[in-house]
């Protein structure tokens, strides 16, 4: 087997992420333009283990254990994007998660629903790729959509 590694299209998702990230951040949770930037560059890396994973289930450890190399303070949002069960909770996982579930395979811009129906076509509404996405989207609404942080 061999490393899954970035496709352009995994590159045009992960650009689009990075900068729905920015301006999520500023619009949903109030951040400064220095944060905001900040969220930018998270977004941007937060798939980064595709390159050097054989399986997709990897690929966040993966990608935090590379931001954990050069000291980023967001390696374990990275760990724990799209986890469902994790108590770990911050606003810019909340950002990520949003940028993330709005974000098509390819860039496109989605609402959650959109991207929650694209997922249970490619993995069937009964997978646990389906239901765990159901779970995260709930959890943005309600972290990001629904209150005043």
């Amino acid at each position: 087997m061999s490393n899954i590694g970035i496709s352009v299209d995994r590159a045009l998702h992960m650009r689009a992420v990075a900068r729905k990230a920015y301006v999520a951040s500023k619009e949903l949770a109030g951040f400064d333009e220095r944060r905001a930037r900040g969220m930018f560059v998270l977004g941007y890396v937060h798939d980064i283990g595709y390159e050097f994973v054989e399986n997709q289930e990897d690929h966040a450890s993966m990608g935090s254990s590379l931001l954990q190399l050069i000291g980023s303070p967001w390696h374990t949002e990275v760990l724990n994007h799209g986890v469902v069960d994790t108590e770990y909770d911050t606003i810019e996982l909340a950002v990520l998660n949003y940028a993330d579930m709005t974000t098509g395979p390819k860039g496109e811009d989605w609402t959650l629903e959109q991207r929650l129906l694209d997922i249970a076509r490619r993995y069937g509404p009964e997978s646990k790729q389906y239901r765990d996405a159901k779970i995260i989207c709930e959890r943005v609404e309600q972290r990001l959509l629904l209150s005043d942080h």
